[in-house]
């Protein structure tokens, strides 16, 4: 994803990056329906949990560019270019 945004990643990065998938139809992605529609609570417990941990680490990661971000900014005058956290989807998209 950072490649096709053009941050300046290498080619053989780049071609790396290209041959992971890009959507996944894991449990984890399926609609809360799909999952109740399965009559299989270990898995709907186990979904649920998932979602909460990589819910907790986005608030992490959140947290953690902010500060990373609010340090830098001093120095962006500088040159520093400020971090920004990834969104939701690419933290997911990284996790999986």
């Amino acid at each position: 994803q950072q490649a096709e945004r053009g941050e300046g990643l290498n080619e053989a990065r780049a071609a790396w990056l290209d041959l992971l998938p890009r959507s996944f139809d894991t449990p984890l992605y399926w609609s809360d329906a799909d999952l109740e529609a399965t009559g299989y609570p270990p898995l709907i417990e186990a979904v649920a949990k998932q979602r909460a941990l990589w819910s907790k680490h986005r608030a992490e990661v959140a947290a953690s560019a902010r500060a990373m971000g609010e340090q830098a900014s001093g120095e962006a005058e500088a040159g520093v270019q400020p971090l920004c956290a990834p969104s939701g989807e690419e933290l997911d998209w990284a996790l999986s």
